[in-house]
């Protein structure tokens, strides 16, 4: 894999360069970072932008990878940008969860757990007596906190946000 920038140093060599860390982690050799002042898609951007190639197309390894490993390969390339710009704590001092369910009883509680998980979400269940509260996600943005809300009521959960302070 390569990035490619049209000049080097700056904030957009240090993203590249933590994101070919990442993918590295992830399996591909880490071909570094290249000047490319020629090319259209950067040329005209207004901020700070990097090209990267994760793995080739004609590589059976690199082919491999991206069957076997794609969500590892978004995620590097997501933590890499986070790293450099520290992103979670610029965004909000409040942290946001979506709330499906608050039950009396624990086993209810742990059944629309396990259905979220059956839907792909990581619930967690908190104790906040009487109640055994069933909620979803970490979020550092309000934004994204509504758009998981949105995914969760089309799923037909009856959802609504919560907050909590970062000291």
């Amino acid at each position: 894999m390569k990035a490619y920038l049209t000049t080097s140093g700056g904030l957009k060599n240090d993203i590249a360069d933590a994101i070919l860390e990442r993918l590295s982690q992830v399996g591909f050799a880490n071909l570094g970072v290249h000047p490319l002042s020629h090319d259209p898609m950067l040329k005209r951007v207004q901020m700070p932008a990097a090209i990267v190639e994760v793995g080739f197309i004609n590589t059976d390894r690199d082919n491999e990878l991206f069957d076997q490993k794609f969500d590892e390969i978004a995620a590097a390339i997501a933590n890499g940008v986070d790293a450099v710009l520290d992103l979670r704590e610029a965004k909000s001092p409040y942290t946001y969860r979506v709330q499906v369910g608050g039950f009396s009883n624990e086993q209810n509680a742990q059944r629309l757990a396990f259905q979220l998980m059956q839907d792909g979400y990581q619930p967690i269940i908190l104790l906040r007596d009487p109640l055994y509260l069933v909620q979803v996600g970490e979020i550092y943005s309000l934004d994204e906190a509504v758009t998981l809300e949105q995914f969760l009521r089309v799923l037909g959960y009856n959802t609504f946000i919560v907050t909590e302070e970062n000291l």
